[in-house]
């Protein structure tokens, strides 16, 4: 209910397959892996953070409501990946978790219908992913949307969650982390797909 408010082997054949011309992996740029490597896309050392955006998802629903916008950023928009698309669901999900990462998919995929955002209605948003919630900070979806915040990929504002329609792409420090048949194939995905992207053809 809502309303309105304003092995890697595997994976280069499959894109091989996929995108006609791309045999060897370019490696992301040094710029862009600056641009997405600051404070703001680093997980903090700091134990209370997580406890702090926990209230501050809390104080964010009122009555059983929040209000979700989509918050638009220009660098990340122009540089990474839409939140719906293929690099975010193989890449972000091994970060985010599959919890988070269906719940940031869910809260951006409406808006296709209300591009200003709208109001969400928790208690049947969490129940739609599977999730309960109750009352206060501990509970499934709190704590989902909790780590989607700490992750800096939605925010609280004054009166509602902005929620990121692009990701960028995974920090380094993130990226080491992966399973390395994952982690290698990440370059030679980015690459096909920016080359799909600079073809009218391409789907």
């Amino acid at each position: 209910r809502t309303r309105q408010h304003g092995d890697a082997g595997t994976l280069r054949d499959d894109l091989a397959r996929t995108i006609d011309g791309v045999h060897e992996p370019i490696v992301a740029s040094d710029d862009h892996r600056r641009l997405f490597a600051h404070t703001s896309w680093v997980m903090s050392s700091n134990p209370s953070r997580r406890t702090n955006e926990a209230h501050a998802v809390h104080r964010l629903i009122h009555h059983g409501r929040m209000m979700i916008t989509p918050w638009h950023d220009e660098s990340v928009s122009q540089h990474g990946f839409p939140t719906l698309s293929r690099y975010v669901e193989w890449y972000w999900l091994p970060i985010l978790g599959p919890t988070a990462l269906l719940a940031l998919r869910r809260m951006v995929s409406a808006f296709e219908w209300y591009s200003n955002g709208y109001e969400s209605h928790v208690e049947e948003l969490a129940s739609s992913l599977g999730l309960t919630y109750t009352e206060g900070t501990h509970n499934p979806f709190t704590r989902a949307v909790s780590r989607l915040m700490y992750f800096g990929v939605v925010r609280g504002t004054a009166h509602s969650l902005a929620v990121r329609t692009h990701l960028p792409l995974v920090p380094t420090t993130h990226l080491q982390r992966l399973h390395p048949g994952l982690r290698a194939s990440h370059d030679v995905f980015v690459s096909a797909e920016r080359e799909c992207a600079a073809r009218p053809s391409c789907p």
